[in-house]
C-alpha cells in the first residue's frame, strides 16, 4: 500500500468507474499514484521536507515495531471458522479487527479467545512520547526538555544560547554568529546527548502510545487523487480527457507551484531546516546601540 488508501478514492470517483478507467488491473492505480507523487515531491522538495509526509500507510500487524508518525490502516481478512489461526494473527468481524490471544483450531467466533485492536478501515499512528515535541532550529529549548528528531528522541542537556547585543557585537558581522541550537545528532551531543530510537510493537495500541487519526495533509491527499486521475485518463485517450479532470488537475499543479513561491500559501508540512554545517546565513555587520 502507498501514500493513499482504497478508501481515499472514493472521495472523487466510484469504485465502478474506477475500474473501468483501469480495466480492473489495480497496478495501474499503483503506477499513477507514484507519478502523482513524484509529480508533487518534484514541486514541494526545494522548501519542504516531503519526505515525512509521503510515507506508505501500512496494514496493522500487532508484532510489527511501529517507528515515531509511523501511519497504518486498521484491516485484516473476514474471519473464516473453516481456518486455524496463529497467535497474534488479525481478522475482521462485524466492522472491527481482532487478534488471537492463543492459537486457535477452526470453529465458531468467540470473542474471548481474541482481543479487539481498533475499528476496521481507521488509519493509526504511533505519537510522540508524553512531554516530547518536534525539534526546530528556532525554539528554546531548557535542561530536561525531550525532543524527536529522524524517529529518535532526544534530551536537553545544554539550553538554548541567548546572545545579548554587547556578545553580538563580539563576532562582527551577523553570519559570523553561532545558531542557537545545535541539531539532534552525531555533531549536536554537546546540546542533546546520545538519542534513543523510539519505536512500539502494534500490541502497544491497547495503551494511549498510539492514536487513532489521519497524520496525513488531507489537502495533498486530494490533490494527489486529482494529479493520479488525470494520468490515468491521458493512458486512455490523452486528447479526450475529461473536462472535469483537467481542471482538477490544472487546479493541484497551480497550487503546488505557489506552495513552492510559498508567497501567499503554505504546503503545511515541516520546512527544510539546512543541514549542519551547509546554512544558509543572512549577514551584515552587527550594528552599534546608542544611547543618549
Amino acid at each position: 500500500m502507498g501514500y493513499l488508501t482504497s478508501a481515499d478514492l472514493k472521495r472523487v470517483i466510484q469504485t465502478a468507474n474506477l475500474n473501468d478507467i483501469v480495466g480492473n488491473d489495480n497496478s495501474m492505480i499503483t503506477y499513477a499514484e507514484q507519478a502523482a507523487v513524484t509529480e508533487a515531491v518534484s514541486y514541494l522538495s526545494p522548501k519542504y521536507m516531503t519526505e515525512v509526509e509521503f510515507t506508505d500507510t501500512t496494514v496493522f500487524i500487532p508484532l510489527n515495531n511501529y517507528a515515531y508518525k509511523q501511519r497504518f490502516l486498521m484491516d485484516a481478512s473476514a474471519f473464516s471458522n473453516s481456518k486455524a489461526y496463529a497467535q497474534y494473527d488479525t481478522v475482521a468481524v462485524s466492522g472491527n479487527v481482532y487478534w488471537a490471544k492463543t492459537p486457535l483450531a477452526p470453529g465458531v467466533f468467540d470473542a474471548n479467545n481474541w482481543q479487539l485492536a481498533g475499528k476496521q478501515g481507521n488509519l493509526w499512528y504511533l505519537k510522540a512520547p508524553t512531554g516530547a515535541t518536534d525539534f526546530t532550529m528556532s525554539g528554546f529549548y531548557r535542561i530536561g526538555d525531550k525532543v524527536m528528531w529522524n524517529g529518535s528522541q532526544y534530551t536537553c542537556v545544554k539550553e538554548t544560547a541567548q546572545y545579548d547585543h554587547a556578545t553580538m557585537i563580539q563576532f562582527g558581522t551577523r553570519e559570523a554568529i553561532p545558531q542557537v541550537n545545535q541539531f539532534p545528532d552525531a555533531i549536536g551531543q554537546q546540546q542533546w546527548g546520545t538519542g534513543t530510537a523510539y519505536f512500539m510493537t502494534g500490541t502497544g495500541i491497547l495503551t494511549n502510545k498510539f492514536t487513532e487519526s489521519d497524520n496525513r495533509n488531507q489537502q495533498l491527499v486530494n490533490y494527489i487523487i486529482d494529479i493520479m486521475l488525470y494520468h490515468l485518463h491521458a493512458r486512455i485517450s490523452p486528447r479526450n480527457i475529461p473536462e472535469l479532470r483537467l481542471e482538477r488537475y490544472d487546479n493541484a499543479i497551480n497550487w503546488l507551484k505557489q506552495c513552492a513561491k510559498g508567497d501567499d500559501i503554505n504546503a503545511g508540512l515541516p520546512r527544510k531546516t539546512p543541514q549542519q554545517g551547509m546554512r544558509i546565513r543572512w549577514g551584515g555587520k552587527v550594528q552599534n546601540n546608542f544611547s543618549y
